[in-house]
């Protein structure tokens, strides 16, 4: 499951095919890919999707693709994917991350793509204005346009995961899985978290003794999270946030409603 700005796609349980739900980014006429895929990345007016059959990666949506530039390449199987606003990125089978969008006036994070070259790469997430990865020693590595969350990551120490945020960043540190944040929300959690989102002004995570969601905010967004509610993955919009449940694998959101009803949730259960 993933959210991008205002629109959630998740892989059914059943047959790995979609379900999408929020403000659609299907041009009039089209229907989702009816195919099987292995992960989905939702960006600001674009989706991408790795395929099981072949693990190439494919994309739909509103943004042009005038370019072969604004493609993944056709070629090329992929491991994981994350987009955001006008671009995406893949983890490649050689662990090296390649990006794609459309070709004018790309966002900082495509046009210095150059920046990850001989890089290897164990995850990626992606924001308006920032990518940031855990390299394959454990450190976090960001790449963009030296918005607030991307500069100074920490150095000193290793990470199991990361989010980036629209003005911030945030890492699970490996040796005590606390959250660490960089950018215009700088804290340190005084718990400890297994999974960790990054929206807009607010950031949650998945606390490691419940397995429930615990967020903290400096926006009006009311990202309060179900109470006693155990989930084993989560996913942040710009204001929402989605998580599947543990007890039955459904999905259930919450935050703000800006368009397409996104916090009610799919139709039908993944």
């Amino acid at each position: 499951m993933n959210c991008g700005a205002y629109y959630c796609c998740a892989l059914t349980n059943a047959d790995s095919t979609l379900v999408c739900w929020g403000d659609d980014q299907l041009p009039e006429g089209d229907a989702l890919p009816a195919e099987a895929f292995d992960a989905v990345a939702v960006g600001a007016s674009h989706t991408c999707a790795i395929r099981r059959e072949d693990s190439k990666a494919v994309c739909w949506g509103k943004y042009s693709a005038n370019s072969s530039t604004a493609r993944p390449s056709p070629d090329v199987a992929y491991r994981a994917i994350s987009s955001s606003r006008g671009y995406s990125c893949g983890i490649n089978d050689d662990d090296h991350v390649e990006c794609w969008g459309p070709s004018s006036s790309p966002p900082k994070p495509l046009s210095e793509k150059g920046r990850t070259s001989g890089k290897q790469f164990l995850s990626l997430s992606t924001n308006e204005d920032h990518a940031c990865g855990i390299l394959d020693d454990k450190t976090v590595f960001c790449w963009g346009n030296e918005s607030p969350g991307q500069p100074e990551s920490p150095t000193s120490d290793t990470f199991t995961a990361v989010a980036a945020g629209v003005g911030h960043t945030c890492a699970i540190r490996e040796s005590d899985s606390k959250i660490v944040c960089w950018g215009f929300i700088f804290s340190e959690s005084d718990e400890k978290f297994s999974a960790v989102v990054a929206g807009d002004d607010f950031t949650c995570g998945i606390r490691e003794n419940d397995s429930q969601i615990h967020c903290w905010e400096e926006s009006s967004y009311n990202i309060t999270p179900p109470p006693s509610v155990r989930f084993k993955s989560l996913t942040a919009g710009r204001s929402h946030v989605c998580g599947i449940r543990e007890s039955d694998s459904s999905v259930e959101c919450w935050g703000t409603n800006t368009y397409g009803d996104v916090t009610q949730g799919p139709d039908s259960a993944p």
